[in-house]
C-alpha cells in the first residue's frame, strides 16, 4: 500500500520526493494507523531519503534483508546501490 501511495504521488500527482518522504514520516507516526513491519519500513525511508532508487526498491531490499537473504539482484542501475541489493547485467 505504501508503495502505491508513493508511485501515484510521485507520477500522478508530481510530488517532489523530499515531500513524498514527509508524507511516509507523518503516516508511519499516526498512532490510529498500523504499519507492518515498522521498523524495516522506516530503515526503507531513510534509504530512500539518502538514495536516488525508488522507495519500493528500497522497501523490497530491506525486507529481503529481514528475512535473510544475502542480497537482491536487479536490472535497474539506482537499486543497485542500496543496502543488500547488487546489480544483475
Amino acid at each position: 500500500m505504501l508503495c502505491e501511495l508513493v508511485w501515484v504521488l510521485q507520477r500522478c500527482y508530481r510530488v517532489d520526493r523530499s515531500r513524498v518522504g514527509s508524507i511516509l514520516e507523518q503516516i508511519l507516526l499516526t498512532r490510529e494507523l498500523r504499519v507492518q513491519s515498522l521498523y524495516t519500513v522506516w530503515l526503507a525511508l531513510r534509504d530512500y531519503r539518502e538514495g536516488p532508487a525508488d522507495f519500493a526498491d528500497y522497501l523490497v531490499a530491506r525486507i529481503n534483508l529481514q528475512e535473510g537473504c544475502a542480497e537482491t539482484l536487479t536490472f535497474d542501475v539506482d537499486a543497485s546501490k542500496a543496502p543488500g541489493m547488487r546489480l544483475l547485467s
